[in-house]
């Protein structure tokens, strides 16, 4: 999802589940615990549970159905500042150490480069 700071919103760019998360779809974020944890502070969120979901998603009911009952949002951040998230779902209600360590690395590869390191 890319984020509009000025909005407080976010925007679906890929979706493994289009007819229920459409490309495009945007997701309101401001004054929510979820939007000042990870799209502000820059921190990863992980819930655990069918209870910490719908504490933090207006669409659980959507999750749940899914038979999704855990998430990882992870923040994509270019020099401190947050462009955008990740998120990882899973049927299981506990997050295992596997699902954590693939969603950082697959968050490392979302990171654009922009240390100018890369010249073509």
């Amino acid at each position: 999802m890319v984020f509009d700071r000025q909005a407080m919103t976010v925007q679906r760019i890929f979706s493994s589940r289009p007819s229920e998360y459409p490309v495009g779809g945007s997701k309101p974020k401001r004054d929510t615990e979820w939007g000042r944890h990870v799209l502000l502070e820059g921190h990863r969120f992980e819930g655990e549970g069918e209870a910490m979901i719908r504490m933090h998603f207006a669409d659980h009911e959507v999750i749940s159905g899914l038979g999704l009952r855990s998430i990882i949002n992870l923040p994509i951040l270019a020099k401190g500042v947050c462009l955008g998230t990740l998120n990882l779902l899973w049927s299981e209600e506990a997050l295992a150490p596997t699902h954590i360590a693939t969603a950082r690395l697959l968050a490392l590869l979302a990171t654009p480069d922009w240390t100018g390191s890369h010249r073509g």
